[in-house]
Formats: structure tokens, sequence, C-alpha cells
């Protein structure tokens, strides 16, 4: 089974799950539905409400499951939906840095007539040699925060309710519809387009993975390839880069199982998602299929 390091996982945020006996599962205190009421079918629709919170942060997130019986697991779900079990508590998170000292009201001052402006004084040849400060570098992209409440709170609690209750074609077109959406605002290659993006890949995924015919598998090939393109273009945190090449590279050996002619329409793709990642051996076991129709012993 998939485990996570939990020294790569930020202290926070912590979400907490409780799961009642009469089989309600609540996150934060606010209630997921679920499609029967059983504690087994709470967990299932909170681990799925969970994976979604990570996918929108772009990573692992921690989180506090509580029991009907009183006990307390933490736990780290990956944006695959993988669940690592903790042997120890979540660290504290760090405190809020102390907000700034309040300015004291600045009395009126009185009016100083500006000084005349003079003319520039041209550089002279040897200043003008003199090399000129760098640029200040663009800041580093924010993966962890989730899209703007407004106006996509509503339309994403919709969709976590509708994976909750195991909807896989309703939850897919409303994922799609949401990273189309956010797309169009901040552009295809924005954490927030990208999360999504990821998002309704796993989604997929596991639509797929639980034999819905929700997504057929060229599709989620498509779709896989397509989300691992956009996040190696967007320097997208890697782990789950790495994790989307190796479930691309999966559905479409499954796909060349199936229908030949298809994976071949989508090995060029897969190609180069390969060579990004800097991956020889499989690049290699893709280059063997398509000359010979067959992948070589080993590679899997």
């Amino acid at each position: 089974m998939t485990t996570t390091d939990p020294d790569t996982v930020p202290a926070a945020p912590v979400y907490t799950i409780t799961v009642t006996s009469t089989g309600q599962a609540i996150i934060d205190g606010e209630p997921i539905p679920t499609a029967t009421t059983t504690p087994d079918a709470a967990r299932i629709a909170a681990l799925a409400e969970i994976t979604i919170k990570a996918a929108l942060h772009g990573r692992p997130v921690r989180v506090l499951a509580k029991e009907a019986d009183g006990s307390v697991w933490p736990l780290i779900v990956a944006v695959n939906g993988s669940v690592t079990t903790l042997s120890t508590p979540h660290p504290t998170p760090a405190p809020p840095a102390a907000p700034a000292p309040a300015q004291a009201t600045p009395q009126r001052a009185r009016y100083i007539p500006p000084a005349p402006t003079q003319a520039p004084t041209p550089a002279s040849p040897r200043e003008q040699q003199q090399p000129q400060p760098a640029p200040l570098a663009a800041p580093e992209p924010d993966w962890t925060r989730p899209p703007p409440a407004e106006p996509y709170a509503a339309a994403i609690r919709d969709h976590h309710a509708e994976r909750a209750a195991g909807d896989y074609p309703a939850a897919l077109a409303s994922a799609e519809r949401l990273a189309s959406q956010l797309a169009e605002q901040f552009g295809p290659h924005h954490p927030h387009t990208v999360n999504m993006l990821t998002g309704w890949a796993w989604l997929g995924t596991q639509a797929w993975g639980s034999r819905s015919e929700s997504i057929e598998l060229y599709d989620l090939t498509e779709l896989l390839l397509r989300t691992a393109q956009r996040r190696q273009e967007a320097s997208a945190p890697h782990a789950e880069t790495a994790q989307c090449v190796s479930n691309a590279y999966t559905a479409w050996r499954q796909l060349g199982l199936q229908d030949p002619e298809s994976a071949r329409d989508l090995s060029n793709a897969l190609l180069g998602v390969l060579e990004t990642a800097k991956n020889e051996e499989l690049s290699k076991g893709v280059i063997q299929w398509i000359e010979t129709g067959g992948l070589p012993n080993g590679t899997t």
C-alpha cells in the first residue's frame, strides 16, 4: 500500500472526521451526505471528501479521525486517495504571527511646499556601463490555497456531495465544469486550475477502478496524460505529478491490451510525458511496443 512520508506534509490544516454510531460522517462540524447510514459508509464518504480537499490543496493533508467508540486516529490522506495511519499524534501547527503594533495617530503636519524639480543629469559613460540590478523574481505559486469562495464554494460543495454519494457521472461532470471555469478565469496553468484537473483525474481513476461505466478507459488515459502534462508545464509539486505519470502509463498499458489502435493514438503524448519525467525505462518500453506490438519482459 502506498504510504506518505509524514515529514513532507505540513502541520496544517488538520481536518477532523467524526463518525457517529448512527452512520453519520462529519468533517469539521459539517455533515457529509452518505449513500447509506452505516459507519463504514460514513468513513468512505468522509475520506472521499478529504481526498477532494487534498486535490484542491495539491498535496496530502492531515486528518484526525474520531470513531463512535472514542478512539482517535491520526491519518494522512493523499491526493490519490491513499491513507497513511500514523503511530504518533500530528505536530502542533506553528502559532500565527503576532499582529504588527498599531501605529500612533499622526499629528497634522504643516504644509511644506515641494522643492523645485531639476532635470535629471545624464548618466556618464562609466555609469552607463555599470550592471543594472536584476529584476525581482516572481513569487512562487501557492499550491495549497483553494479557489476563492465566490463564486466557487457552492459548486465545490455540490461536487463533494456527488462524490461522497458515489454518483460518479455527476461528480465527473461537475469536476470537468469546474476545471473549465477555473481555466477560463485563472488560466490553464494556475494552481487552482491544475489542482481541480488533478482531482478530476483521480476521480476518473476511482470511477474506472470501481468498474463504473461513467468513464471509458480511453477517456481516462487521455485525461491522465493531459493532467500529467499540465502539471509538468506548471511545475506543480513533484510527488503528485509522478503519481499522475505512473497512473497514465498504467491506464495506457491496459488500453493497449484492450484496444491497441487507440493506445497507439495516445503513444506520442505518453512518450512526451515520460521523457519530461526522465523515465527512460518506460519510454523504451513504449517505443518497443510501437515497433513490435508488445512490451519487453519485466516492464510493468
